[in-house]
């Protein structure tokens, strides 16, 4: 979905299979609200604090609880970095599209910790998961039951339909190899041809002792020079409890992560997009405990697996093709079949975050 800032009601959207732009919409329903995208649906989120699920071809929408009723909202909002209704949820995922059923769920991560609630139709609230510790990284549906991974690479499952739907259950622990992950990480957590992923990016962080090294005359030691150092992929055997196997290929599909719901697809079907992929975009690494107020520069990269090397290669061109990154979905375009949009590039939104 692209915007026009001329036209700011517009919005096109691109089809990865044509590889062009299929239909303009007009949608003043999202006009200056942040949107989150999930099976199709988007979540615009006002300032205000007003949420709903939007078709955006129908334009038909479905009204969510407001903000104000999470159960920690009130807390949460008091921290300084939190004080922002449209950055409240960071995630969405729905676990059916509503069109094909009546008896689906939206889970959402909120907060800025990884605090997990879900809405189910009816609900005048949204409903939290039960956990200790709160540290969810990434969330998925999969075969009846969503899945939530967390910062240290357990994975916790819940049943909404079940007898007990806010309390949650270890289906997976930490794989054994997670403990040669560096510390400046961010788990994933997917659904790719009819198994679930756990995909792990590692950042590699300047040292900090040597200003030079990454600051011109020692003059601003607040911006870090990061960067990702590789992907780990996960494939878990949810018949075995506790068991991982690392993947070094994703053979035909590709992965794309990043703030929306994250999605495998069979590159086979898309044209632009090539198999055996991660598509990602940035993301926020906070530096508190070294001393830095602010991250570094942004990070736009695209891996593939290598099979007979067993891990990941970065890709230094994207030939004819340019990506658009941010918010809303992920896309790539053939770039030759649209004037005024550059080949080998990649078009982003910035991200705002309050320090």
């Amino acid at each position: 979905m692209l915007s026009d800032k001329d036209k700011p009601d517009e919005r096109q959207f691109v089809s990865l299979r044509k590889g062009s732009v299929i239909r303009t919409v007009n949608l003043p329903e999202v006009r200056g609200k942040r949107c989150l995208e999930t099976l199709g649906w988007l979540v615009p989120i006002a300032e205000d604090g007003e949420i709903n699920l939007l078709h955006p071809f129908t334009q038909f929408q479905i009204n969510l609880p407001h903000v104000t009723t999470f159960k920690d909202y009130h807390m949460i909002n008091k921290m300084k970095s939190m004080n922002k209704n449209m950055s409240f949820i960071c995630k969405a995922v729905l676990s059916s599209r509503p069109e094909e059923s009546k008896h689906y769920v939206l889970a959402v991560l909120y907060g800025g910790s990884g605090n997990l609630a879900f809405w189910r139709v009816g609900d005048k609230s949204w409903t939290d998961v039960e956990v200790t510790i709160v540290e969810f990284h990434d969330i998925s549906f999969h075969e009846g039951l969503f899945y939530g991974v967390m910062g240290w690479g357990m994975v916790f499952a819940f049943d909404i339909w079940g007898p007990h739907p806010t309390r949650p259950w270890i289906v997976l622990d930490v794989p054994d190899m997670y403990r040669h992950i560096g510390p400046y990480k961010q788990l994933f957590i997917v659904e790719s041809a009819g198994v679930v992923l756990m995909v792990i990016r590692d950042a590699l962080l300047s040292n900090f002792c040597d200003d030079d090294h990454f600051v011109p005359d020692n003059t601003n030691r607040s911006r870090v020079d990061y960067q990702t150092r590789r992907f780990q992929v996960f494939e878990a055997a949810l018949g075995e409890k506790g068991k991982w196997v690392e993947k070094t290929s994703l053979g035909d599909n590709a992965l794309f992560l990043g703030d929306n719901a994250s999605v495998s697809v069979d590159a086979s079907r898309f044209p632009g997009i090539k198999a055996n992929c991660i598509y990602y975009t940035d993301t926020y690494w906070e530096f508190d405990k070294r001393g830095v107020n602010h991250t570094g520069q942004a990070d736009f990269k695209v891996f593939e697996a290598v099979l007979s090397k067993k891990g990941w290669v970065e890709i230094t061109s994207l030939g004819d093709y340019a990506l658009f990154l941010g918010d809303n979905a992920s896309v790539s375009v053939d770039a030759s079949r649209f004037p005024g949009i550059k080949a080998n590039c990649v078009y982003y939104t910035d991200k705002y975050w309050e320090f």
